[in-house]
C-alpha cells in the first residue's frame, strides 16, 4: 500500500499513474486479508484469545480502513456526482490507514521480540 501511496505522490504527472496506484492499492488490501486469514489460523492454533493485545485492535481497525479506503476510491469513478467528497474522504482514510498500517506492525514486532 506505501508504494500505491508514493505512486500518487511523486508520479501523478506520468500517465500510467492512476492505474498502477489502484492495481498497488486493492493488492495491498488483499494481502491485508490475507494477513486477517493467516492471523485467525495462527491464533487458533494456538488455543489463544483472538483479541488480546493493542496489535490485534489495531489490526482489526486497518483491515476495516483499507476495504473502506479502496471501496472509496472504486467509488470515485463510479458515483460521478459525490466524486469530490468521497475524493476527500478518501485522501484521508489512505492515509489513516497507511499509519494505522505502520502501528499495527510495529506492535506486532514488539509482540514477537523483534523490536
Amino acid at each position: 500500500m506505501l508504494s500505491g501511496f508514493f505512486i500518487v505522490r511523486f508520479m501523478k504527472s506520468k500517465r500510467w499513474w492512476l492505474k498502477s496506484h489502484k492495481s498497488l492499492e486493492t493488492t495491498g488490501a488483499v494481502c491485508i486479508g490475507f494477513g486477517l486469514v493467516a492471523a485467525f489460523f495462527m491464533v487458533a492454533q494456538n488455543n489463544g484469545p483472538h483479541f488480546s493485545t493493542g496489535h490485534t485492535y489495531l489490526g482489526a481497525a486497518t483491515i476495516f480502513l483499507s476495504i473502506l479506503t479502496v471501496t472509496l476510491g472504486h467509488s470515485i469513478f463510479r458515483l460521478k456526482a459525490s466524486a469530490a467528497t468521497i475524493r476527500i474522504m478518501h485522501r484521508w482514510s489512505g492515509r489513516t490507514t497507511l499509519l494505522l498500517a505502520c502501528g499495527t506492525a510495529l506492535f506486532g514486532m514488539v509482540l514477537a521480540g523483534i523490536v
